[in-house]
């Protein structure tokens, strides 16, 4: 699927093209992954985990709202043990989780394809999304000489990004 047709749906919609056989997970995840290719000059998204996504899928993905969509965790709490973090923070760079918290079972739970995470500020304190950890501030997709601001930063910016 292109970029431009992925981005005339919502997650639903995503949804609702897989469940008719119209794309698959796979595809789908495709496209999400060029895009955070394309848009690595925003600081969006920090952490890709392509090999994790690609064996949710294979391993079959459960039946639910959402089933197949990409998604990206933030990167600051919503421990799952296949996606390190560092909550913006060198002080955690590449920790690991030894756990899968009860908010990422029910996203797993409700079919998302989990790919990545995205930046926040150190520790989720600050007004923009300028964690050293990840050697760069992330940028508004819509006026790139701005910093995405908040705790979700990276999310919005990903999301802005297409």
């Amino acid at each position: 699927m292109r970029i431009d047709e992925y981005v005339g749906f919502d997650g639903l919609g995503l949804a609702a093209l897989i469940r008719g056989g119209e794309v698959s997970a796979a595809e789908l995840l495709d496209t999400a992954l060029a895009q955070a290719v394309a848009t690595d000059g925003l600081g969006a998204v920090v952490d890709v985990q392509e090999a994790v996504a690609r064996a949710s899928i294979a391993a079959g993905l459960p039946a639910g709202a959402f089933t197949g969509v990409p998604f990206l965790l933030k990167d600051l709490g919503c421990e799952a043990i296949d996606f390190p973090t560092s909550m913006g923070s060198g002080l955690f760079r590449e920790h690991r989780y030894g756990y899968d918290s009860e908010l990422y079972t029910r996203l797993r739970a409700a079919g998302l394809v989990t790919f990545g995470r995205t930046a926040s500020p150190e520790l989720g304190i600050g007004p923009t999304t300028e964690a050293k950890v990840y050697g760069r501030p992330t940028r508004n997709p819509w006026q790139q000489q701005h910093i995405a601001g908040g705790s979700s930063g990276g999310g919005g910016a990903a999301g802005g990004a297409g």
